[in-house]
């Protein structure tokens, strides 16, 4: 028996997700289909933050399904560059013996004609039943100068984003076009009486009528070369090739902590997101342990929704997903009061302490207990780093010291041992690399030295004295390799600063 298949489609923030959710998703289960149904989501600007598996519409699906239901395409176009590895998927991956349904959504940039076509491919086209396309028009902001050939496979044409105040002649505009593009189209509207079931009680998608729209050419597809970071076909012919422009794509860690420090800097920096020109970008923040905030921007306006429940905390404490033909070349500093300290949060904030403490413990056996000749390892530092920084994450949100008391001479010890090493070895960059070790162990005690035992000064004491010797051994090219990097300025006040610290705890005679 073929596999019952959608393909909801339609431009960047037209709604794909929010029906899959709210409408398709409760559609068959209300038919009392269940595991038997599975989801292929391609998302061109998907996270690839640490530990962030799946993007922004991955988490907000998987709340409604478990993990080996979803399969996710991130960083490519599933009609394009990604063709090939989309056709095999559906050849390899998807069980005939398990799926029975599949809803298939692309990301906002690809053109459904391709996937239409990698479905009926003669070597799917037995297992698949294609049964409705659907493509999501946005009425609000319309722009005819768009592309919207995707119209053209769909047999089901929604008109999303309706103006706030009725306006029939807006929403005739649009329908026109789509009749007029796809004259075997149905027409619906998504307002409070939309329901999947019009849509499933009406004629299927029909290939014959499919393939006669397509007119008398055939498309060939042409694998093109992704890099991370943009999507891109070359113009090529237009009868043979569904092409579509460049997109660039960046994705960031958002700082959970951000909304606590001010409540309205999250409306305020989607505002100036909103307005530097992107096209979509979309996100959430996390609320509390089981509750996070979602956020889009559209079409030149961001919208913060309603919180929504995370029992099973499918999602990470924070992120943003942009894609845009052009991503502003100072974005960054556009959205660095959300991300700014993003690492800080370790565990998912709002956690209880039990669970913190089981995790740092977990933390804690992972950091190796010896250096190697050559003094730098850098999976011991991170696994070091990422045990104290989860240590002052369960100090800020629980109070509890502890966390810091115990953990610190451990982190001490090894950073200790890793300056000890480098003292001793030809390394290049040394003197820069000792500083760097020093830095965060100075910090972190002149942070919680009222937390910390007394007993470890004299290390303490060893650290400042090696991090003010490597400090002073800085030269040109150390220097020069600090202003390739970001913020240079602020990393060098910061050497100055921890430099102060040192001296401090040199001239302590206690």
């Amino acid at each position: 028996m073929s596999i019952e298949t959608i393909l909801v489609s339609g431009p960047l923030g037209s709604g794909k997700t929010t029906i899959i959710k709210n409408h398709l998703i409760p559609y068959y289960k209300k038919k009392g289909v269940k595991n038997e149904l599975s989801l292929l989501v391609n998302d061109a600007a998907i996270g690839n933050n640490k530990g962030n598996i799946l993007n922004t519409d991955g988490r907000r699906l998987l709340g409604d399904f478990e993990n080996e239901n979803i399969l996710m395409f991130g960083q490519t176009c599933v009609c394009c560059d990604g063709i090939e590895t989309f056709k095999s998927a559906l050849e390899e991956k998807i069980d005939q013996s398990k799926t029975k349904f599949l809803i298939i959504e692309p990301t906002g940039i690809a053109n459904p004609n391709n996937i239409a076509d990698a479905i009926i491919d003669k070597k799917n086209i037995n297992k698949f039943n294609l049964k409705n396309i659907a493509y999501l028009l946005p009425v609000k902001n319309f722009n005819i100068a768009e592309s919207h050939s995707g119209i053209k496979a769909a047999n089901h044409v929604i008109l999303t984003w309706l103006p706030e105040q009725e306006n029939y002649f807006e929403i005739k505009k649009v329908a026109e076009y789509a009749l007029e593009s796809n004259p075997d189209a149905n027409i619906h509207f998504y307002d409070e009486d939309f329901s999947w079931d019009i849509i499933s009680n009406l004629n299927e998608w029909n290939i014959e009528s499919y393939l006669s729209r397509k007119g008398f050419f055939q498309r060939k597809f042409v694998p093109i070369p992704i890099s991370i970071g943009s999507i891109q076909k070359d113009s090529g012919n237009s009868m043979q090739t569904q092409n579509h422009e460049k997109y660039e794509t960046k994705s960031y860690e958002i700082n959970p902590y951000s909304i606590e420090e001010d409540p309205k800097i999250l409306e305020k920096t989607l505002e100036k997101l909103a307005k530097s020109g992107i096209e979509r970008a979309k996100g959430y923040i996390r609320l509390d342990g089981d509750s996070i905030l979602p956020f889009d921007i559209v079409r030149g306006r961001y919208i913060i929704g309603e919180s929504e429940r995370d029992q099973r905390r499918v999602y990470g404490n924070g992120s943003l997903e942009i894609i845009s033909k052009n991503i502003p070349k100072n974005i960054d500093e556009t959205i660095k009061d959300l991300t700014e300290g993003a690492g800080d949060a370790v565990a998912i904030k709002g956690t209880s302490l039990e669970e913190k403490l089981e995790l740092l413990k977990h933390y804690d056996n992972l950091i190796e207990t010896s250096i190697p000749e050559n003094g730098f390892i850098s999976q011991t530092y991170e696994g070091a780093d990422i045990a104290f920084t989860l240590a002052e994450q369960i100090k800020r949100e629980h109070n509890y010291s502890n966390s810091i008391r115990d953990i610190f001479p451990r982190y001490m010890e090894i950073h200790k041992q890793a300056i000890t090493s480098l003292k001793e070895s030809n390394q290049e960059n040394k003197n820069y690399i000792q500083s760097m070790f020093g830095l965060k162990v100075l910090y972190a005690w002149d942070t919680y030295k009222e937390n910390l035992p007394k007993s470890i000064i004299p290390d303490i004491k060893y650290i400042a004295r090696e991090f003010i010797t490597a400090k002073s051994k800085l030269g040109d090219i150390e220097y020069g390799f600090i202003q390739k990097g970001s913020n240079p300025q602020d990393y060098i006040d910061y050497l100055q600063k921890m430099e102060k610290v040192a001296t401090n705890i040199l001239g302590d005679s206690k």
